[in-house]
């Protein structure tokens, strides 16, 4: 389940991720299509390349994908190759826009059966790990480090 964890909010009782109630309440009575993950992740800099995921299709077949009210183009936008989903990076490169981290972008992958599975497009930038203590303490320093 990844970052949808935690479906609801136990002080108000609401659900954080309203898509993964309709996931559960749509197998109730049918089977829905998902892919291997729901979250594509895009550098903050650098070349943006194609990013694939696999479908997992439950027995339904893969509709197209959306942005918004927008239908994104077979072929341009995306391919699929078997159970194989590849967003092309022209097409990652405008759903990214000015590439501000965190999600730049959410996408519905569309079945013929159940909800559509939703994908969010994140813009990330590596962490750079340094130390969190000083070797060496100054005279003037009012929290001297132990030791």
């Amino acid at each position: 389940m990844g970052r949808r964890a935690v479906p609801e909010n136990r002080t108000t009782l609401q659900w954080r991720a309203p898509e993964l109630f309709a996931q559960i309440k749509s197998s109730w009575s049918t089977r829905s299509g998902t892919a291997s993950s729901d979250l594509v992740f895009l550098p903050k800099s650098g070349d943006i390349t194609a990013q694939s995921l696999t479908l997992n299709l439950n027995g339904t077949d893969f509709q197209g994908l959306r942005y918004g009210s927008r239908n994104l183009l077979k072929g341009r936008d995306y391919t699929v190759s078997g159970k194989q989903l590849t967003l092309t990076p022209a097409a990652l490169t405008e759903l990214a826009g000015d590439r501000t981290y965190g999600t730049n972008a959410a996408l519905q992958a569309g079945f013929s059966r159940g909800v559509p599975w939703r994908i969010d497009v994140i813009t990330y930038d590596t962490p750079v790990l340094s130390s969190a203590f000083r070797r060496h303490r100054r005279p003037d320093d009012p929290h001297p480090v132990p030791g």
